[in-house]
């Protein structure tokens, strides 16, 4: 993939594909494609056919889909499985056909179901299913993965997958809220503002027993690039840092990056989560890449981000 390679990203204005295009932009990439709802409806196979054939992009991000809380997943399910299935597959299909070099689609850490034991490996991607509202969602994703596997390799083609862990530090302000950290690190932001001496969060028990990986957007978007330049086989990698903590942990750091020196107070009332979906990072690393910053210097950035973003909208910040 050179400077001036046709580059489409399905899906820029969702997080990882606002993050990713305002990336590739920054790295002196000349043609790269972009194409609003409006202009291109995803869930339309003869449009999407028909912008492959005219564009001719030699290089595709998937990075597209219908995204929630649990409650949309749990709710709209129907039209979680259905979209995400449809338009997955208009783009794969309609980019192998016309000759696109290479495609990338991102996944999601939802492929690996109940039944998988943590650390997840990738070849346990698609053995079963995730369950807790999440079933809708985790099926679209294991076809999307199961297309490029299909598709891989036909008329010399490249379909490869990865599946990013929890992503924070969205570059679109107006979408600030999308994450559990972007989440947390706003209503502490705002209670320190404020003055506020205790603050509730949605962390259910002591928040002491959910383990969890985070990846900074800067890195996840570094690791998407480096995949598809260098990376040509079919089974998906995990893209996740090798640090994971509690959100309890999480939650404090967040804290201390932030400044706030009120209480923090959880869902006490609301049943322990136990458990871990934690990836395992093995194969990404002999693949060559690792993430840039620890989980305390992603949030630092984050923070340090969203305060300058804050001031060009003419807000006092301190």
């Amino acid at each position: 993939m050179n400077k001036d390679s046709r580059i489409y990203i399905a899906g820029h204005t969702g997080q990882i594909g606002y993050g990713l295009a305002k990336k590739l932009q920054s790295d002196g990439y000349e043609n790269i494609i972009l194409r609003t709802h409006d202009s291109l409806d995803l869930l339309n196979q003869k449009s999407v056919w028909d912008f492959f054939k005219k564009e001719k992009p030699e290089y595709v991000f998937y990075c597209a889909g219908v995204l929630g809380s649990i409650d949309y997943f749990v709710h709209e399910r129907t039209a979680v499985i259905y979209n995400n299935l449809i338009m997955q597959a208009n783009v794969i299909h309609s980019a192998v056909k016309n000759n696109v070099k290479k495609l990338l689609y991102v996944g999601s850490g939802s492929v690996y179901g109940s039944h998988a034991s943590p650390p997840f490996q990738e070849t346990a991607a698609i053995d079963s299913i995730q369950q807790g509202g999440m079933e809708a969602y985790s099926v679209a994703k294991i076809v999307g993965l199961e297309l490029c596997k299909q598709y891989h390799g036909i008329d010399g083609r490249k379909c490869i997958s990865v599946l990013p862990t929890h992503v924070y530090g969205t570059k679109n302000i107006s979408r600030i809220k999308n994450t559990l950290v972007e989440e947390i690190l706003q209503k502490m932001h705002q209670a320190k503002q404020e003055g506020v001496k205790e603050l509730d969060l949605d962390i259910w028990g002591t928040g002491k027993k959910c383990i969890r990986q985070f990846i900074y957007l800067d890195d996840l978007v570094d690791a998407l690039i480096y995949m598809m330049v260098n990376y040509d086989e079919n089974l998906p990698v995990n893209i996740a840092p090798k640090e994971a903590v509690s959100l309890d942990e999480l939650a404090h750091i967040i804290q201390e990056v932030v400044g706030y020196t009120g209480t923090l107070h959880y869902q006490t009332d609301k049943p322990e989560k136990a458990d871990d979906r934690l990836m395992s990072v093995t194969y990404m690393q002999k693949q060559g890449w690792n993430p840039r910053y620890t989980l305390r210097e992603g949030i630092q950035s984050f923070y340090t981000w969203y305060l300058d973003e804050l001031q060009k909208k003419g807000k006092q910040v301190s």
